[in-house]
């Protein structure tokens, strides 16, 4: 029965077809079984659940292969966001200060990191499910071992044939982290171009 594990099938569909005409006896089973899967969204559950946090590295640390394709300064440390809307030891504080910082810029008011893409996409700044360097990426809730609740937003400083590069931080620190690709261009992803 190992065909219709999800684990080892294809994708979702190939296992509830698996099931078919050898572990269950209702010809409707596998339509069934994909319905509650597609109206339960259980899908999001296939995504790897890969951390990163063992990836956090300085400058000097990254790769040759991501460092030689950084064209922006460092960040400078300077607060931009003088409305107060982000707190300085937040992600979401750190990224509105680095977009501002290279001229561009972001709402004062995208909300938590899982957020900023569905609020960009309301609020008609260009998004996107591909990486670009000098956008924002902004992870859902969990992904990557990020906050259950709040997601996490970052800054796309290179992109590589095995991931992406984001800075991240607050006012007291930026590091650097490789998403690799099985998540920066997954579903649990999106990203937004500044205006």
């Amino acid at each position: 029965y190992q065909k219709s594990w999800r684990s080892t099938a294809k994708n979702y569909l190939s296992a509830t077809q698996n099931l078919m005409g050898k572990y269950a006896t209702d010809t409707f089973y596998a339509n069934k079984l994909n319905s509650l899967i597609a109206t339960y969204q259980l899908t999001r559950f296939d995504e790897p659940k890969v951390s990163v946090s063992h990836a956090m590295m300085t400058l000097s640390e990254i790769p040759l292969e991501y460092r030689q394709d950084i064209r922006f300064p460092m960040y400078n440390g300077l607060n931009y966001n003088t409305s107060g809307s982000y707190e300085a030891d937040q992600c979401t504080w750190y990224v509105f200060n680095r977009v501002a910082q290279l001229g561009g810029r972001v709402g004062d008011y995208m909300g938590n990191g899982a957020d900023w893409h569905t609020n960009g996409q309301l609020l008609g700044y260009q998004t996107s499910s591909v990486p670009k360097v000098g956008y924002v990426i902004s992870f859902k809730q969990g992904v990557a071992g990020y906050h259950p609740l709040y997601g996490h937003v970052a800054f796309v400083e290179a992109v590589g044939d095995e991931g992406v590069l984001i800075s991240e931080g607050d006012a007291s620190y930026v590091n650097y982290r490789i998403i690799p690709n099985e998540i920066a261009l997954s579903s649990g992803v999106g990203y937004v171009a500044p205006k």
